[in-house]
């Protein structure tokens, strides 16, 4: 890891320059990564995934931003390991995610017959093999189930607007773009993988359908009031899974995980001003997992335990500076929603103050430590900064 590399980059929004930086470690990661996974799996690849290695070969070596900053490549990196066995599953999802954005070939897969597939926002049914052919204009799929028989059969043409159901049509997922910055709402049974079993912990699909719309209300805020952090949002976020709502409180809860880019969980309340500021402290974590890309944040010589008061328990050095990456940034745009004319003023009035609070324990925690590498020394350092002279 160079230290010359500019590590404050990723701490804040910082426009066209935090996009650029980002997008650069993302494809690097992600070529990486489909590099080792082939070659650690080659031969279940070719017993249980004729054509997907020739697939993902080819695709890996030209990767662009917005092909891997996806849950896909997260579940790629999940089975580098020698036991894993959803080899052709994983596979298979990252193959979807590059027809998705214009691969072409052929492939079949034997898969796991409890698991759908998905292509974009739509969800085909659960099967055991799968068979794809997807060109410039046609996208074909066909599903077998474990006695043989055909599961299903689904043809999807490219439009202007994105691939789209020739004749019948699979199930979609709620879905919406109102601002600019496109939804997709997973529900807990587009949560396969087990790396994602901590955002499936507290999900709520029962009022699914209203989780995209409630996302968008929430970026809306930011796009009105915060466009610095609308920007810093969108180009992270682009899946949304509704969580249970357990009080009154907001914000409530929300999640992510190192390997599932690209996607949060949220509260699915109808808040804005509060889904704003999940949406803020959840793409913050992600931009965290961008830059453990690039190395730890800390060198492990710190063994104790620093007080986080926001969750009230003591966690070591690199989960504190994880809470206050996020929390940091959740209080400067509050901080820029306050001067807005349309601002949530009680909202605000009373989030502020606490943010303030909290982060004032983490600093000291932080500030006592010697174990920040280059890396987390620059996230520390820049949004302190930043802190006080807002």
């Amino acid at each position: 890891m160079s230290h010359e590399l500019p590590f404050h980059l990723l701490a804040r929004p910082r426009g066209a320059s935090t996009s650029a930086f980002t997008a650069d470690i993302v494809r690097g990661h992600a070529k990486s990564v489909v590099k080792s996974f082939l070659e650690q799996h080659s031969q279940e690849l070719e017993r249980d995934g004729p054509g997907l290695a020739d697939l993902l070969t080819s695709a890996g070596r030209d990767l662009d931003y917005e092909t891997a900053w996806h849950p896909a490549f997260g579940g790629l990196h999940a089975g580098l390991h020698e036991s894993d066995p959803e080899v052709a599953l994983r596979a298979t999802v990252v193959a979807l995610r590059l027809h998705e954005q214009g691969a072409q070939g052929h492939w079949s897969a034997q898969l796991p017959g409890d698991v759908p597939t998905r292509f974009g926002r739509w969800v085909m049914p659960a099967a055991s093999h799968l068979d794809v052919h997807v060109t410039a204009d046609l996208a074909s799929f066909e599903g077998a189930d474990p006695e043989g028989g055909r599961a299903f059969e689904y043809a999807f043409d490219r439009t202007d607007r994105g691939w789209l159901p020739r004749d019948d049509a699979p199930e979609s997922l709620p879905y919406t773009n109102s601002t600019g910055a496109p939804l997709t709402v997973w529900r807990f049974r587009e949560l396969w993988a087990s790396e994602l079993e901590h955002v499936a912990s507290q999900v709520a699909d029962e009022e699914s359908e209203l989780m995209a719309e409630r996302g968008q209300r929430g970026l809306h805020v930011l796009a009105e009031q915060a466009p610095d952090y609308f920007d810093w949002v969108r180009h992270v976020v682009q899946i949304v899974v509704p969580w249970r709502i357990w009080s009154e409180d907001r914000p409530t809860g929300s999640s992510s995980t190192n390997l599932a880019p690209g996607l949060v969980g949220l509260g699915n309340h109808d808040h804005p001003t509060s889904v704003a500021d999940s949406l803020v402290h959840e793409a913050s974590h992600q931009y965290f997992y961008v830059a453990l890309r690039l190395g730890g944040v800390d060198d492990g010589t710190d063994e104790s335990l620093h007080m986080n008061p926001f969750l009230k328990r003591e966690r070591p050095v690199h989960m504190l500076l994880l809470t206050y990456h996020a929390f940091a940034n959740v209080l400067l745009c509050c901080r820029t929603l306050q001067t807005a004319p349309q601002a949530d003023g009680p909202y605000l009035k009373r989030r502020i103050p606490e943010l303030e609070h909290g982060l004032a324990v983490i600093e000291r925690g932080l500030s006592s430590t010697r174990s920040l590498t280059p890396l987390g020394r620059a996230l520390f350092d820049d949004l302190r900064s930043q802190l006080r002279a807002t």
